[in-house]
Formats: C-alpha cells, structure tokens, sequence
C-alpha cells in the first residue's frame, strides 16, 4: 500500500501540531539553551585559537617567504605564488575568525535580552515586551 508524499507531510504535520511541550520542559528552556550556549563557547574558544595559531604560522611563512626572496632563494616567479597563497590563507583565517566572533557577540547579546526579560517578567506590576 503506498502513500503520497504530500499526504504523508500533512500526516507529519498533524502530529506535530498535537505535540505541545510541558510547563516543566517550557521551564527548563532557559537554562537548558544557557548550557547549550556555554558549550559552543568553548568550542568557539577552542576553534578561534587553532585559527589563531594558523594564521600566526601563515605570517612566519610569509616572513620566511620574504626573507628566502631577499637572499636569493626564492625566484620572483615562486615568490609571487606563494605570497598570493599565503594571501588567501590569511584571508580565509581571517573571515572564519570573523565568523566566530559575531557568532559570540550574537548570542552573548540575545542571552543578556534574554536575562533581562526574566528581570522584568519577575517583578511584580512590570508590563510584558
């Protein structure tokens, strides 16, 4: 017996909409997202400096680069190649170190909107935002 897609998606979406979370899960949201939240941290910490140390090696490379260039070692040819390479590199650490920290900067403001809605919420006669 088979079924359409479409029919199988309304199903789907049936189901879902009976599904409603309970006071006690709607009550943990805050500081399950908060843990969460703590967690990516550290990841993004741990990320922002492995790129720290990738773009510090990319920077002795073009010192390196530089200085084989200047000593003869290096054909003006070779040079341009690596130099651009080593551009691209940089760039590309650059942006993802960039990445990071508006994904920080994001979340680190939405978690203090969110503290400060449970302020305002807490206190008696306060209106709703």
């Amino acid at each position: 017996m088979g079924i359409s897609r479409e029919t199988l998606h309304q199903l789907f979406e049936n189901l879902l909409g009976m599904m409603q979370p309970t006071a006690e899960l709607l009550s943990q949201l805050p500081e399950r997202a908060a843990k969460q939240w703590q967690e990516r941290k550290a990841r993004i910490a741990k990320d922002a400096e492995t790129l720290s140390k990738r773009l510090a090696d990319q920077n002795t490379l073009n010192q390196k680069a530089v200085i084989a260039k200047l000593n003869g070692q290096l054909k003006d040819d070779d040079f341009d190649v690596l130099k651009k390479s080593i551009q691209e590199e940089m760039f590309k650490i650059e942006s993802e170190i960039s990445a990071l920290d508006s994904e920080r900067s994001t979340m680190d403001d939405l978690m203090r909107q969110q503290k400060f809605r449970r302020l305002i919420f807490a206190r008696p006669g306060t209106l709703a935002m």
